[in-house]
């Protein structure tokens, strides 16, 4: 009896360690398996524990995180404090935006009746502020805020939202449409950038080009538009006058001296928020996904190479990398400093037990990116 008793032990264990063998050799994307286990732990800041960062922005003291309150640091420190606004620290956050030198703009909204109180100034970070706001956007509610090329664009929708989404930028006198057609939008404005020519606006179905103030749908053949793709993200390289645009089947589009191209970045593969970090060339993307294991991917345009996440180019070996920092949860934005070098990425890690605020830091000595860190 005791034979066979340890007979069918062993036999089990071997089977047990054969199917263990097979899953673990098997090509897993992400190499979550192998990676997760040998990774930096993470330690940051609880504010962003199982959190929802929204976005990303700096001035010339301080950088800052939008969640339902906004939370700043200093660019010379480390820890996170929730931000006062005109005196005011119970509120909601609507938006955030800054130059990444002097100015910060913030959006915020009543706790309990979710009304605008105000979209605020400062240019002294954040110590005092000038309120900005004008009657145009009385009784709606702002869903971002971008400043580009100095130019302030605000993202808005009426009551009830369906085709009452609208894009306004402050002229100087107060708040006009961005452009004609942008004052009953069938859905929210994603993002705005800026060629070095013509300011851009993307929602999930349409693009607007052109000046501030007089923005227009641009459709022309090979567009997005044209194609009838649904519209992911958008971001620009201002020193080359070229836009791209990732859409929800996997391809980026490009736009530059007035002609469209578009590359397959990965077949079926939904692509939504994108940015260039710029270093250590122009020539990479980041671009944030939608499937079962979110997080982001690096596509070079001029080769049109995909690459995931975790072999890319924003992490490092010696550092966490990607399974335990991005992997599984799905990313907000992005944001590069002023100064190039640092890149935010902000996700949603609701239930994760980690963190939606992490950074990486370029090293121009070695060309090289530090590694993901929680804030």
């Amino acid at each position: 009896m005791k034979k066979n008793f340890l007979g069918t032990a062993f036999a089990l264990l071997a089977a047990t360690l054969f199917m263990l063998g097979t899953v673990f050799s098997c090509d897993n994307t992400f190499g979550v398996f192998q990676s997760i286990q040998t990774e930096k732990k993470q330690t940051g800041t609880d504010v962003f524990l199982n959190a929802s960062v929204k976005s990303v922005a700096e001035d010339g003291s301080n950088f800052y995180a939008a969640m339902a309150k906004i939370y700043f640091r200093p660019k010379t420190g480390t820890g996170w404090n929730v931000l006062s606004v005109a005196n005011n620290t119970n509120y909601f956050c609507n938006g955030i935006a800054g130059d990444g030198t002097s100015t910060v703009y913030a959006a915020i909204s009543s706790n309990t009746d979710n009304s605008l109180l105000g979209i605020y100034k400062s240019t002294d970070g954040g110590s005092s502020w000038t309120t900005v706001t004008s009657t145009s956007l009385s009784g709606l509610a702002i869903d971002g805020m971008w400043l580009v090329n100095g130019a302030l664009f605000v993202a808005a929708h009426g009551s009830p939202a369906e085709n009452n989404y609208k894009l306004y930028y402050d002229d100087g006198s107060g708040f006009a449409l961005a452009g004609a057609g942008l004052g009953g939008l069938t859905s929210g404005v994603l993002s705005v950038a800026f060629d070095g020519t013509s300011y851009w606006a993307a929602t999930s179905s349409a693009l607007y080009k052109g000046l501030a103030g007089s923005m227009a749908e641009e459709a022309s053949a090979g567009s997005p538009k044209a194609d009838t793709k649904t519209i992911g993200g958008i971001c620009a390289d201002t020193a080359a006058g070229k836009v791209f645009v990732t859409t929800a089947d996997g391809l980026l589009y490009a736009y530059q001296t007035g002609s469209w191209t578009h590359a397959t970045v990965k077949t079926d593969l939904k692509l939504g928020p994108i940015a260039m970090p710029g270093n250590p060339s122009t020539d990479y993307l980041i671009i944030a996904k939608s499937d079962a294991y979110d997080g982001y991917s690096e596509f070079t345009p001029s080769t049109s190479t995909y690459t995931e996440g975790k072999d890319g180019i924003l992490v490092n070996a010696t550092a966490s990398l990607y399974a335990s920092t991005v992997y599984g949860k799905p990313v907000n934005g992005f944001y590069g400093s002023k100064d190039g070098k640092s890149f935010f990425i902000a996700l949603s890690a609701q239930g994760s037990s980690t963190y939606g605020l992490y950074r990486t830091d370029y090293d121009s000595g070695t060309s090289k990116w530090s590694g993901w860190t929680a804030e």
